[in-house]
């Protein structure tokens, strides 16, 4: 038979049990369920992720910046076409790191593309099938405006935390 918590802790306070009677304490299940989201590891592995977008944003930023501006600038040479190449095909790993930090933070899939067909192929043909695959460029676009995503997650999450201690510490100061 089995007792339900809620009926317990309301019976403790009934009026036929008299004055002397203690209320029963309430059932661990009901904390459990009341705060378990606080006591797992989903709150804060996605408070890494979001702490984690401001210098990340930042470092892919200044990354796009950089080598597009300079291998831009050199396209004319051969140099300069090499580190464009070498700034898309980083910017794929960057991708590829954004994923894998979704999946296993956030625990959100995020669809990359095959990388099966990079191996065993000469490095020309390579170098075009990164070049026309649609998702190497919009990694490109998310990878020069995670900076600004990173700024609103650094606003955020202070304007949380410095919410959540002054509520805290309010009748301390009061």
């Amino acid at each position: 038979m089995t007792v339900d918590p809620t009926a317990a802790y309301l019976a403790a306070y009934d009026s036929t049990a008299g004055a002397s009677a203690a209320p029963a304490a309430p059932a661990s299940g009901r904390f459990r369920r009341m705060l378990g989201p606080i006591w797992g590891w989903k709150v804060p592995k996605r408070t890494a992720y979001v702490a984690a977008q401001f210098p990340l944003g930042l470092a892919y930023f200044i990354f796009v910046a950089v080598v597009f501006s300079v291998g831009g600038s050199m396209a004319w040479s051969i140099p300069g076409l090499a580190l464009v190449l070498v700034g898309v095909v980083a910017s794929r790993w960057a991708g590829d790191l954004e994923a894998w930090l979704a999946r296993h933070l956030v625990g959100t899939e995020i669809r990359r593309p095959p990388t099966w067909y990079e191996k065993d192929v000469p490095k020309r043909e390579q170098a075009k099938q990164v070049l026309t695959d649609p998702s190497t460029w919009t990694g490109l676009v998310y990878l020069g405006t995670h900076m600004f995503i990173g700024i609103a997650s650094l606003i955020i999450l202070s304007v949380g935390v410095a919410t959540a201690v002054t509520f805290t510490l309010a009748p301390v100061f009061a």
